[in-house]
């Protein structure tokens, strides 16, 4: 894992500083470039978080005031580039500032997971829509896309405890790692949180998450 993880980082770091180097001697760098160096920087953050978490699995949760909106905002501006090409709308259901108590990097590192699937599997021309509430002492995120959906035995493939899933490609034929939803059931256990999938071939998927707040 350390060798897997430090050829990772090793690479995002020569295409962050490429990226850089080039930007800054371009007199109009285009947007394409500014995404790709702002999407290079993020990447190596979070693998270096991951990381962390993945050597340290007694790790305590470090829980902090965060705002869910300009976390899904933050998470969304990195993928702008990809719901642009598909032309995706992101709707949020709620329109407000929902401050909450929970462990910043992972809850981000989930919703990201949630957000790059919607966008692989969308169709074009779609939306994604995107649902954040506290009800009785629970955070509830729904992320819910009109896309190619899912059978329901590969529903519950996804949600069976240590069974492996092969990664389909998205309706752009975009390539996957198989490794997103595992890496979200993970974290969400991590934070004693609970994961439910509600999907119909043809139609389109609802990730549902709960997790306790203390």
């Amino acid at each position: 894992m350390k060798i897997v993880s430090h050829d990772l980082q090793g690479a995002l770091v020569q295409m962050y500083s490429a990226s850089s180097i080039l930007r800054k001697t371009m007199v109009c760098p285009n947007n394409l470039l500014i995404k790709l160096e702002e999407k290079a920087f993020y990447s190596q953050n979070l693998l270096s978080n991951l990381f962390q978490m993945v050597i340290s699995p007694t790790r305590m949760l470090n829980r902090k005031e965060v705002n869910i909106r300009i976390m899904f905002d933050r998470i969304i501006n990195l993928f702008s580039w990809d719901l642009d090409k598909k032309n995706i709308q992101v709707v949020f259901v709620e329109q407000q500032n929902m401050i909450v108590f929970v462990d910043e990097v992972i809850m981000e590192t989930i919703c990201r997971n949630l957000i790059s699937n919607a966008i692989k599997f969308s169709f074009e021309n779609s939306c994604i829509e995107i649902d954040y509430r506290v009800s009785e002492g629970y955070l509830l995120i729904d992320v819910k896309d009109f896309g190619i959906g899912m059978d329901e035995d590969v529903v519950t493939g996804l949600l069976e405890c240590n069974q492996c899933v092969v990664s389909n490609r998205g309706t752009m034929n975009e390539k996957g790692n198989g490794i997103g939803l595992g890496i979200v059931k993970e974290l969400v256990h991590k934070c004693n949180g609970e994961i439910d999938i509600i999907s119909k071939k043809g139609e389109g998927t609802i990730i549902k998450l709960i997790f306790l707040l203390k």
